[in-house]
């Protein structure tokens, strides 16, 4: 029979699954920090929002598995303009 899940553990997968309604990470100790950074990072459940919270705690060892597993924050690209050179720089309907 598996043993049941700690309080922490379930602490921590709660806070995981709704790591995108949480305002901050600011009170939250260094290792209960890492234990959650892994958690979310093995659920996926990243966005440049959530790596703010996470180097906004300013956790050393936080930091260094951001730079470890270098995650960069990924702007989309710009999509070229769409309109046709036969309607004109600025065609009625663009006005």
């Amino acid at each position: 029979m598996a043993a049941c899940p700690s309080l922490l553990q379930l602490s921590l997968n709660k806070l995981a699954n709704s790591i995108d309604k949480v305002p901050s990470l600011d009170g939250l100790p260094e290792e209960l920090a890492v234990a959650l950074f892994d958690e979310v990072f093995r659920r996926g459940k990243f966005s440049p929002r959530v790596l703010e919270m996470f180097e906004a705690t300013q956790h050393a060892h936080v930091l260094s598995r951001i730079k470890m597993l270098n995650i960069q924050y990924w702007v989309p690209p710009v999509l070229p303009d769409t309109r046709n050179t036969w309607l004109g720089d600025k065609p009625h309907y663009f006005r």
